[in-house]
């Protein structure tokens, strides 16, 4: 309570470091045959970039993995984030 009253903040907690993103080869390669694609994926947030990622990786085939890329391209090239369909416009 004294601490309270005289308007004293107790220190800030450190923050912890995120891990760094694992890009998978074949994103990797899809992104460097489309500039437009790159370009915005480099400019999303790690929260948007982990959004694909773990799209992307939660495959259970390799058709639905693969298809799911294609899709990504498209929608990463256009500037849409994963669940672009769900944002107030």
């Amino acid at each position: 309570m004294r601490l309270n009253d005289e308007n004293i903040k107790p220190p800030a907690r450190p923050k912890k470091a995120s891990p760094a993103l694992k890009i998978p080869e074949d994103l990797q390669a899809a992104l460097a045959n489309n500039k437009a694609a790159k370009t915005h994926f480099e400019q999303f947030s790690p929260g948007k970039k982990r959004d694909y990622l773990e799209w992307l990786t939660e495959a259970k085939t390799a058709p639905t993995r693969l298809k799911r890329l294609n899709t990504a391209i498209v929608w990463i090239s256009e500037g849409k984030v994963r669940n672009w369909k769900y944002e107030k416009c």
